[in-house]
C-alpha cells in the first residue's frame, strides 16, 4: 500500500494512553512515523507521531480529508472532528 492510499484513513490507536482513540492520517514523518490528529486534543496544526505498528487499521477513509489533503486545500479541526463523529457514527462506534 501506497502513502497516499493511507492519507484521510481512519485509525485506532492500539497502545499508549490513547489507546482505542480514533485518528485521522494526515501524513508521514521521515522516520516512517505516521501523522494522526482527532481535531480536539491533536490539532491539525500540531500533530502526533505514532509508529504504524501501534495503530489498527480500519479499512475505510474519509473522503473529505483525503481530497483537502491531496488537493492542496487547507485542512481544518473542525471539519476533522466532524468527519471522526460522522464515521463513527457510521460504524455504530460510541
Amino acid at each position: 500500500m501506497e502513502k497516499l492510499d493511507l492519507y484521510g484513513q481512519v485509525v485506532i490507536s492500539k497502545c499508549g494512553r490513547d489507546k482505542g482513540k480514533h485518528y485521522v492520517i494526515i501524513g508521514f514523518d521521515v522516520n516512517d512515523q505516521v501523522l494522526v490528529c482527532d481535531g480536539r486534543l491533536k490539532k491539525v496544526e500540531k500533530p502526533k507521531k505514532k509508529n504504524i505498528k501501534h495503530l489498527l487499521f480500519t479499512g475505510s477513509g474519509i473522503a473529505e480529508v483525503k481530497e483537502g489533503l491531496c488537493g492542496g486545500k487547507k485542512l481544518v479541526d473542525a471539519h476533522v472532528r466532524k468527519a471522526i463523529q460522522e464515521w463513527r457514527t457510521s460504524q455504530g462506534v460510541r
